[in-house]
């Protein structure tokens, strides 16, 4: 384990990537949310779900913890998502026209673009996760 403390301070880790992937996704624009996933998906609930996971993962190797700006604007996305959780607001998860409809999508970008502010990284498309997808049978 020692080699990985011979990396620059600077270098970008695959957990930060993912993070500011996760953050992209949730700031991107609903055309762009629906292109990242298959359609048999609950669009809405992958991003938020694939967001905390990476959240997670990047806290994790952070032992030096984040700026106190930093902090407050993930908590305020972090919140600006929980407050909308649960079985009454599984149309805004599950449902991929409320990704353009839904005024809750719109607060959540904004969050997550003030996310991106705060950590210096530049709007742009995301890429899509990692993650595999099964249906019928079939992998996407």
């Amino acid at each position: 384990m020692a080699h990985l403390n011979r990396w620059p301070k600077t270098m970008s880790t695959r957990r930060e990537i993912e993070f500011r992937r996760a953050t992209l996704a949730l700031a991107a624009d609903a055309k762009a949310q629906i292109a990242l996933c298959p359609p048999f998906v609950c669009i809405g609930d992958e991003l938020v779900i694939d967001w905390g996971d990476a959240l997670d993962l990047y806290r994790v190797e952070r032992t030096d913890g984040f700026t106190e700006e930093k902090e407050r604007a993930i908590g305020v996305l972090d919140q600006t998502i929980t407050r909308h959780s649960g079985a009454a607001n599984a149309r805004m998860f599950c449902d991929a026209a409320a990704l353009a409809d839904d005024p809750r999508w719109q607060a959540v970008r904004i969050a997550a673009v003030a996310v991106c502010a705060v950590f210096g990284w530049r709007i742009e498309p995301p890429e899509k996760s990692s993650a595999v997808y099964v249906a019928g049978g079939r992998k996407e």
